[in-house]
């Protein structure tokens, strides 16, 4: 399931909640106890991971075969 950052209407607070796809757009309310108020969805940017082996490819594509190959 993604997360998503919310940001409360009246305090500004802003959290993170993990939901399904479906939930998103249902307004949660704020996590501080003593506000309670809606929180609006906060767009924010996509979290991307790339592969550590491709790292490593990279670095091992670069490298100069030795010389007894040429």
């Amino acid at each position: 399931m993604p997360i998503y950052r919310y940001k409360c209407i009246k305090c500004s607070h802003e959290f993170e909640q993990i939901r399904s796809v479906k939930r998103r757009n249902i307004q949660p309310v704020c996590e501080i106890p003593s506000c309670g108020f809606p929180s609006k969805l906060v767009p924010s940017l996509p979290f991307l991971q790339t592969n550590p082996g491709t790292k490593l490819r990279a670095k091992l594509d670069k490298k100069k075969p030795p010389k007894e190959y040429r």
